[in-house]
């Protein structure tokens, strides 16, 4: 939001600790105030705090002192504890402008916008100092949609101010979300009359051009400031979104390295962009086909910065080039081995290249530097598991278990646990893993198919496996995964009808190449007796499964041919 006309009816002022005379304080008040507010100056914020603290045993309804840990509390992002101190400090003092101000941007940053506008109501005066009050009243009455009064109040401020781009574009915005496009455009252009070269205008209007589908007269007001402005980073962005728009795909390249090689946009600017790019899917779909060329161009001026290799990291993973993340964060590693971020994240790369050997070698490291954090000890686990070493998986897990925090991860940790115990035959445990995990989340759908996998392998409590089974597939009908469980549930019931009708659907719903799948497709037509058709799947099954899978399958087709 603009600040208005450059004129701010509140400035910088010194907090006073109130009507109490110097004299009469007590001098432990005195010191601590004064050394807290020194504290404050230099950033020294948790000694500061301790200090303030300190001053409400002397003077407990002190409102400077209930302000000023407000305003550490701003500082930590605790917008609540900020909240209580604020309101105390403007009960205290109702009429301090400053505590009133506080406390209403406290509101405004917390939406809530109607507690936000009352205050800032009570502060007008009816002078031409009310301006800046008007409109953040008129700003707050447009974040809550309440356009008609956002209007009212911009008004008041163009009788006042008179044409103004702050006024203009605001008003240009409300109608253009109302759906009033000839005034959305008017407003726009009303205010060049006062500023034709106003290049923030024309990049205004440009956008509204965009965003409603002119691009010929988008392109027209992008041209007119493009080459002037190249320092500008809103301007630059947008021009860069709306050449992907249109599908000019080198011409945005070109924008985005010029963007990202240029030293006089902040690169503060330039990379919490592309994290909004990597976190906002319809900005990365759009942003995509250059991606690729902003993290080389950003990589490449790294040098030993962190943040930047890190960022290059995290744009690769996004992109699925996980060998270029994985050596990216190797770098990161290399230059501060405490980085546990790094660590996590490369531990993933690995894992999805399928570089077994290499997850379980920096996996040992990780833990060894980090024994505390659970998700090294995860992958590690889950690999183990993925190479049959179930009781180093069952060690691994079980001490990174005592680690596991919220339920989410623990579920991913209990549910493994309990495949590995299934698969080294203690049943009862693997079983009191699984209880474990429906405790938290009796609807998860991974835990409930594989608890009735487990149960349908061993041919135990088949009326609880179906019930489970059942249920996984009504949530997710196209799962081949789910539905093949179902469909081996269905075999071990003895009901082969029901069975091969939904290993056929899991074939049908993306299970063509799954050996497991087509292993049990061969089981199902075997039973029911149609030999020929279960060696055909066998023989099929044999194209992708591994070396156990393609063991098991041979013995099975040479058994058929003796029947």
């Amino acid at each position: 939001m603009y600040l208005f006309l450059g004129i701010s009816c509140f400035g910088q002022k010194k907090i006073q600790q109130g009507s109490i005379a110097d004299s009469e304080r007590d001098p432990g008040f005195l010191y601590a105030f004064t050394e807290a507010s020194r504290l404050l100056l230099f950033g020294d914020y948790g000694r500061a705090l301790s200090l303030f603290s300190e001053c409400l045993k002397y003077e407990p309804r002190s409102a400077a002192v209930h302000y000023q840990l407000a305003q550490i509390y701003i500082k930590a992002g605790d917008m609540t504890t900020a909240r209580n101190f604020s309101r105390t400090a403007h009960l205290i003092d109702p009429g301090n402008v400053w505590f009133a101000m506080q406390l209403a941007s406290i509101y405004q940053a917390s939406s809530m916008a109607d507690s936000a506008i009352f205050i800032y109501k009570s502060l007008l005066t009816g002078s031409r100092d009310d301006l800046n009050l008007l409109f953040k009243i008129a700003s707050l009455y447009e974040q809550e949609g309440k356009f008609t009064e956002a209007l009212l109040y911009l008004d008041n401020v163009e009788k006042e101010a008179g044409i103004t781009k702050e006024v203009c574009i605001s008003k240009s915005r409300i109608y253009s979300k109302t759906g009033k496009k000839k005034k959305a455009l008017f407003e726009l252009r009303r205010c060049l009359t006062g500023s034709e070269q106003d290049y923030i205008v024309y990049g205004v209007i440009a956008e509204y051009y965009r965003t409603h589908n002119q691009p010929d007269s988008a392109l027209h007001y992008y041209e007119l400031i493009e080459m002037d402005h190249q320092d500008d980073a809103n301007v630059m962005f947008s021009y860069g979104e709306f050449l992907l728009e249109q599908g000019r795909i080198s011409e945005a390249q070109k924008v985005y390295i010029g963007i990202f090689s240029n030293n006089f946009i902040d690169e503060n600017i330039r990379i919490n962009y592309l994290y909004n790019v990597i976190q906002d899917e319809r900005l990365y779909k759009l942003v995509n086909p250059v991606l690729d060329t902003i993290a080389n161009t950003l990589y490449r001026e790294a040098r030993d910065s962190i943040r930047i290799i890190s960022l290059y990291s995290d744009i690769k993973y996004r992109n699925g080039k996980y060998d270029e993340a994985s050596k990216a964060l190797k770098r990161i590693i290399a230059i501060d081995d405490r980085n546990y971020s790094a660590w996590d994240q490369l531990l993933f790369c690995e894992n999805a290249l399928s570089r077994k050997d290499s997850v379980k070698y920096y996996g040992e490291i990780a833990i060894a530097r980090f024994p505390e954090r659970p998700l090294p000890y995860l992958v590690l686990g889950s690999v183990q598991y993925e190479d049959k070493e179930y009781t180093s998986a069952v060690t691994t897990l079980k001490t990174g278990e005592n680690f596991a925090g919220g339920d989410r991860l623990k579920i991913e940790f209990y549910s493994l646990l309990a495949e590995c115990y299934a698969k080294i035959g203690d049943l009862d445990l693997s079983d009191d893993y699984y209880m474990r995990s429906l405790k938290i989340d009796s609807l998860n759908v991974v835990v409930l198919n594989n608890y009735s996998y487990s149960l349908a392998v061993r041919g135990d409590n088949i009326s609880k496996a179906i019930s489970m089974s059942k249920y996984t597939i009504e949530m997710e009908p196209f799962n081949s995964t789910y539905l093949d469980t179902y469909a081996w549930v269905m075999y071990q019931s003895n009901n082969l009808a029901e069975a091969e009708k939904y290993i056929r659907k899991a074939i049908q719903y993306g299970g063509g190449t799954n050996a497991e799948i087509l292993n049990h497709y061969g089981d199902i037509l075997a039973k029911k007796g149609k030999i020929k058709n279960a060696v055909d799947a066998w023989n099929e099954a044999l194209k992708y499964g591994d070396n156990d899978m393609v063991s098991s399958l041979r013995v099975k087709i040479e058994n058929s041919k003796k029947q």
